[in-house]
């Protein structure tokens, strides 16, 4: 080959969510063929018998949904696009975990100073991540961020059996500049599960000292909060989204004219979106990432990503491990249903990836990365 495998997939990683940010088709096709370029050179690497079963079920489940060819070539290109993905992640794992812990952190403390240096020259701005790109959505930045921070949390404990932290005080900071209720709500959950499993794991391990710091940073915090309580409501009122609840009358009335409008047929095959607001109004965004996969790889496929993460409950040796990897999936579910980051977009490498790297470094387990204590 005539570039190593990790420097193509580093640069791969790279690529995807910058490419991503600009929304254009040369960006796509060009994401397309590294991909092509990257699984070809290491096709031997990415197939396992695992594997060929994988995409040979998924090929047979999405068939019916290109041969419809209701969204016309968009069926086979995100058909094309999603093996590549897969059976590029497969590849991707391989890599030692370590290196690939450098390449996601690297990755993710680039994307949030890209991030700050993005806001500080549009401050002025109502919504300063929008002025990246025109006609941009300030939501983008933001959610993209999210899907960089899950993976490199997951990444991170497989190496240190423990999630970071700092990390997510950024990507918290980020979400309010980009004054999305989503994205603050899932930096915040995330920050929450990343304390809590922290502090289980400190617990379990008889990590007195640790835990006990995490209850004075905690108290100290929270009394922190209370005081200037005030600041902090005016603040979320006056500059973000985060206070006006979770109810969302648009993507509500998406959902139920792209369901509304479907034949019994167009269930298992994907809905139309002509006829709809996605069509009318939001020139074909479905803002929610599951009704895109619905119209572009249909139910089974849909319904194979939602159901997803339980395969960390039923494939489990370690209930921690388990945990840590089920949480985190779930939270990137939770914030696909009010962005379509995800499914199928090139960003969906991250998600399969979780997924091997949890299968090859966790369920099938080396003894350099055993726990000292089991659950």
């Amino acid at each position: 080959m005539f570039i190593k495998t990790d420097t193509f997939a580093f640069i791969i990683i790279f690529a995807i969510p910058y490419v991503f940010l600009l929304q254009s088709t040369f960006g796509f096709i060009l994401i397309l063929f590294l991909l092509a370029l990257f699984v070809f050179a290491n096709l031997n690497k990415g197939m396992s018998s695992n594997t060929l079963l994988l995409i040979s079920f998924y090929s047979i489940f999405v068939f019916p949904v290109i041969v419809s060819f209701q969204h016309g070539f968009s069926h086979v290109f995100y058909y094309s696009m999603t093996l590549l993905l897969i059976l590029a992640s497969n590849i991707v794992s391989n890599l030692d975990i370590k290196r690939l812990l450098l390449i996601f952190g690297s990755l993710f403390w680039s994307f949030v100073t890209f991030s700050l240096i993005v806001y500080y020259y549009n401050r002025d701005l109502s919504e300063p991540f929008s002025g990246l790109v025109e006609g941009s959505s300030t939501n983008g930045i933001p959610s993209y961020l999210i899907v960089l921070q899950i993976v490199y949390s997951l990444t991170y404990y497989i190496v240190n059996k423990r999630l970071p932290v700092v990390a997510v005080l950024f990507t918290i900071l980020i979400a309010i500049f980009g004054i999305g209720r989503g994205s603050i709500y899932t930096a915040v959950l995330i920050m929450l599960c990343s304390v809590s499993l922290n502090f289980y794991i400190d617990f379990m391990t008889r990590r007195y000292r640790s835990v006990s710091m995490v209850l004075v940073v905690f108290i100290v915090l929270f009394l922190f909060v209370v005081i200037n309580i005030d600041v902090f409501v005016g603040y979320l009122e006056a500059r973000t989204k985060a206070l006006q609840g979770l109810n969302d009358p648009y993507r509500n009335r998406i959902l139920y004219e792209y369901v509304s409008l479907m034949s019994w047929w167009q269930v298992l095959i994907g809905g139309e979106y002509q006829g709809t607001v996605i069509s009318s109004l939001y020139e074909g965004n479905p803002h929610i990432s599951f009704i895109r996969s619905h119209a572009y790889l249909g139910l089974f496929y849909t319904l194979a990503i939602i159901l997803s993460p339980l395969l960390f409950i039923f494939y489990t040796k370690r209930l921690i491990d388990s945990l840590v990897f089920l949480s985190f999936t779930s939270i990137l579910l939770l914030r696909s249903l009010s962005e379509p980051i995800l499914f199928p977009t090139a960003l969906d490498l991250f998600y399969y990836l979780i997924f091997f790297m949890y299968f090859r470094n966790l369920y099938q387990y080396k003894a350099s990365l055993e726990f000292k204590w089991k659950t």
